[in-house]
C-alpha cells in the first residue's frame, strides 16, 4: 500500500493542470519507475470539476481565531484569499474534485478491479465560513470521470457514463495509464476519506491508498456555514450571501 509524499517539481515529465483554486499541488505517490506493480499521482486537487465553469468556493475555515476580517481589499482584487485559506484549512466546501493518474511498470497488465471511497469519518457538517465565486479549470480532459455522493448509506465510485466504466475494470499496461477524476459531494456531512483501488497482477492482488500528503481528504457541507464572495465596490472587500446558508445553487 503506497504513501503519499509531497512532490513540489514544476518541470517533468508529466503535464500537470492548474486551475485557480487553493489546493493546486501535485504530488507522486510512488517512482513509477519502482518495482512496484501500481503507482500513482494526485495530479490536481480542487473544489469542483475541472474544465466546467460553476462557482469555486474557498476551504472551509472553522478556526475562530481566522476571520474575515483578516483579508484585505488586495486579496479580493488579486485573490490570494485562496492562497491564505489555504493555510488556514484543508476542509473542502460542497464539492472535492481529484485527477489521479494509474500507471505501471510491469510487462504484463495490472487490472483494476474496483475503486472503494473508504470512509473514515462521517458526521454533522463543520461550521465556519467560506468565500465563493465563479471560476473554471483549465487543461486536459480527464479519462474517466466519475462522481461520490456521500449523502448515500453506502456511496460508491460512480461513473457517468457507460464508456468510462461499462465493465467496471481497467486494465493498465507499461503504455497505457488511465486518469481518473473524480468528484465528491455532500449537502449533509462531513466527511473524512481515502480512495482505495483493488488491482491484481499476474501474479498478487493488492490495494493502492491515494489520499493527500498521508492524511485523508476532507470535505463539509457548505450549509450552515457563513459564505461570503468578493465585492468590486467601495464596500467591504467580501460581502456576505445569506441565501447561500441554505447552500449553494450557483454564483
Amino acid at each position: 500500500m503506497a504513501t503519499v509524499i509531497a512532490f513540489f517539481a514544476a518541470l517533468g515529465t508529466y503535464a500537470f493542470t492548474v486551475t485557480r483554486d487553493t489546493f493546486e499541488r501535485t504530488i507522486i505517490i510512488e517512482d513509477p519507475r519502482s518495482a512496484e506493480p501500481l503507482s500513482a499521482r494526485l495530479l490536481v486537487e480542487g473544489q469542483r470539476p475541472f474544465g466546467t465553469k460553476f462557482f469555486v468556493s474557498s476551504p472551509l475555515v472553522i478556526d475562530p481565531a481566522r476571520m474575515i476580517d483578516d483579508l484585505t481589499r488586495e486579496d479580493a482584487i488579486y485573490p490570494t484569499y485562496r492562497e491564505k485559506l489555504g493555510r488556514w484549512s484543508d476542509i473542502a466546501t460542497a464539492f472535492h474534485a481529484v485527477r489521479i493518474e494509474l500507471r505501471t511498470p510491469l510487462a504484463t497488465p495490472v487490472v483494476i478491479t474496483d475503486i472503494v471511497p473508504r470512509i473514515l469519518e462521517r458526521t454533522e457538517p463543520k461550521q465556519g465560513w467560506y468565500i465563493a465565486e465563479f471560476g473554471c479549470g483549465v487543461g486536459f480532459a480527464a479519462i474517466r470521470t466519475a462522481a461520490v455522493d456521500f449523502d448515500a448509506d453506502e456511496p460508491v465510485v460512480d461513473f457517468s457514463s457507460p464508456a468510462d466504466g461499462e465493465s467496471g475494470t481497467f486494465t493498465l499496461t507499461e503504455d497505457h495509464v488511465e486518469l481518473f477524476e473524480i468528484t465528491a459531494s455532500t449537502r449533509d456531512h462531513y466527511v473524512e476519506w481515502v480512495y482505495d483501488f483493488h488491482y491484481t497482477t499476474r501474479d498478487e492482488t493488492g490495494i493502492l491508498t491515494v489520499d493527500r500528503l498521508g492524511t485523508p481528504f476532507k470535505l463539509s457541507s457548505e450549509i450552515g456555514s457563513r459564505g461570503f464572495r468578493p465585492s468590486v465596490d467601495d464596500g467591504p472587500p467580501f460581502r456576505r450571501v445569506f441565501q447561500w446558508d441554505t447552500g449553494i445553487d450557483g454564483c
